[in-house]
């Protein structure tokens, strides 16, 4: 899928969106997804946006750190193609479907983050890798596929961590 980033524009800023868009373009790969084709749309809310889609389309009263919506047909076979992008580009035409939409809520990762010893940053891309692993078919809802789903994540975190600095994308 080729990877499109789009922020709301309100604090906390994005800083470093190349570095970012890499990071996400190397998730994907690593969670499989770089083989479908289409469009991942991830989108970087508010509390308020991201609590509004919430209960809009899972009838789910307050905020959240991640929504993902897969918009691909059944089915659909795998091709070889991976390409990231972002949304100040002018080739919006050019695109295709959007197969996949990932919404983040950094207000969240800024909260909970450093609860959980990670940095505001590295907490917002956990989430991203969440809505990409739950694109590749995780599931987090019984305890065996939640272990199932974390233990991935800590494989792409680690894998990710290993590769770039995860700690600077938010400008706190």
């Amino acid at each position: 899928m080729i990877i499109r980033l789009a922020k709301e524009r309100r604090p906390p800023a994005l800083q470093q969106r190349r570095r970012l868009l890499a990071v996400l373009a190397e998730a994907q790969r690593l969670v499989g997804l770089d083989r479908f084709p289409g469009l991942l749309q991830i989108n970087l809310v508010g509390a308020e946006t991201i609590a509004a889609i919430n209960e809009a389309s899972l009838g789910h009263c307050g905020t959240t750190d991640v929504l993902t919506y897969d918009w691909r047909e059944p089915n659909q076979p795998a091709q070889t193609a991976n390409r990231h992008d972002d949304d100040d580009k002018d080739n919006v035409d050019d695109d295709p479907p959007i197969a996949a939409e990932i919404y983040v809520c950094p207000d969240i990762a800024c909260a909970v983050g450093p609860t959980y010893g990670n940095h505001p940053s590295q907490e917002m891309v956990l989430y991203a890798v969440h809505g990409m692993l739950h694109l590749a078919d995780y599931d987090d809802l019984e305890p065996k596929a939640q272990q199932r789903m974390r233990a991935a994540e800590d494989k792409v975190m680690t894998a990710l961590q290993k590769k770039f600095i995860l700690t600077d994308f938010l400008k706190l």
